[in-house]
């Protein structure tokens, strides 16, 4: 069995945004090569909405063996949605971390 890792998506930027900014102006996305990266370690990866209220993160999180956190992008660090969410995953690492229970994460770029 392959480890199944959560990946915590972000907010459309640049060209992506612009394309569909009126029909998907609250949509998210995961960058191919995080993904492809992943999958080359024998991952098998799941999206998080980082839009997702923290009831709902904390849920998503508990049915995966990790976090992968890309945050490589400007757009994503200054999007106050996308920093409630990482500071919820945060949370919930210290949380599990309390509890003695091991819940890897990794985080990339400029993930706050």
């Amino acid at each position: 069995m392959r480890p199944v890792y959560g990946i915590l998506t972000e907010p459309l930027r640049g060209d992506i945004k612009s394309e569909g900014e009126h029909e998907f102006s609250d949509a998210s996305y995961v960058p191919r090569s995080h993904v492809q990266f992943l999958e080359q370690t024998g991952i098998k990866v799941v999206p998080i909405d980082y839009s997702l209220p923290i009831e709902e993160l904390y849920a998503k999180f508990d049915q995966v063996n990790g976090l992968y956190v890309p945050g490589d992008s400007h757009m994503t660090v200054n999007e106050e949605a996308y920093k409630y969410a990482f500071m919820a995953t945060l949370d919930y690492s210290r949380i599990q971390d309390e509890a003695k229970v091991t819940f890897p994460m990794f985080m990339m770029g400029n993930s706050l």
